[in-house]
């Protein structure tokens, strides 16, 4: 299982460069579009060590996330985050419904069986009120770059991505290795699942959502092109 104890330790350091703000600008611009009530609370599903959360709280919303790895949410805690540890469909229907749903960061791709990412769009759908935001892998894109052999170097932590693709099954498998100082200090493999822009659709449709639209990381203006790896999806409750 990906996001355990050690991976979970060097996360953020490996991330220190993501801009968690200026993904939280576009997530409210995206409020300010489509919303067609005031955003006061907010869930984050697979809300990992609580960046987006933190920034979001500090901003002034209400949010509570769910992660599945107990390490990563200890992060989130510290952050002064509340998180509920486990799956989406671990947990019965809550009695609260959240003005937005979120998933940040490549989360559904992680589910990698298609009728449980059916049924996850379903449990979320019965947990927001209107919209419900994630970004993911575009198919076209890694279809057409291919996932590539990667370096990161951070203040000597050393994070090595070993991927290799699986077309057939919409797949790409990636060791990670972690040197901390030259010694070998975490090793893991994550399966992340990409989708096409149809498909994606097709499985909110199916889930009770109604696509609104799919922009490139982070920008509300500009439509999707097969460069673009990362991609968003705005879907509102039909």
């Amino acid at each position: 299982m990906p996001f355990e104890d050690k991976y979970a330790e060097y996360y953020d350091i490996i991330y220190s460069d993501k801009d968690y703000s200026k993904e939280c600008d576009f997530l409210e611009k995206v409020f300010t579009k489509y919303s067609k009530i005031p955003v006061n609370t907010i869930f984050d599903v697979g809300c990992g060590t609580g960046n987006h959360a933190s920034e979001l709280i500090k901003r002034g919303y209400n949010v509570l996330g769910l992660d599945p790895s107990e390490y990563m949410a200890r992060f989130a805690l510290q952050r002064g985050v509340n998180v509920i540890v486990g799956r989406p469909l671990d947990f019965p229907k809550f009695k609260v419904k959240f003005d937005i749903v979120i998933s940040m960061f490549t989360v559904i791709g992680y589910i990698l069986d298609t009728n449980e990412l059916i049924e996850t769009f379903k449990w979320i759908r019965e947990h927001t009120k209107q919209l419900f935001i994630f970004d993911f892998w575009n198919g076209l894109a890694v279809i057409k770059h291919r996932p590539i052999f990667g370096v990161k170097n951070v203040d000597n932590i050393i994070r090595y991505k070993y991927p290799s693709l699986d077309a057939k099954n919409h797949l790409v498998k990636v060791k990670h290795k972690i040197y901390d100082k030259s010694e070998l200090a975490v090793e893991e493999e994550h399966v992340v699942r990409f989708y096409f822009p149809k498909e994606i659709e097709h499985y909110l449709n199916d889930a009770g959502f109604r696509l609104l639209g799919l922009f490139p990381c982070w920008d509300l203006e500009r439509d999707i092109t097969e460069d673009d790896w990362d991609i968003v999806a705005v879907a509102e409750v039909i």
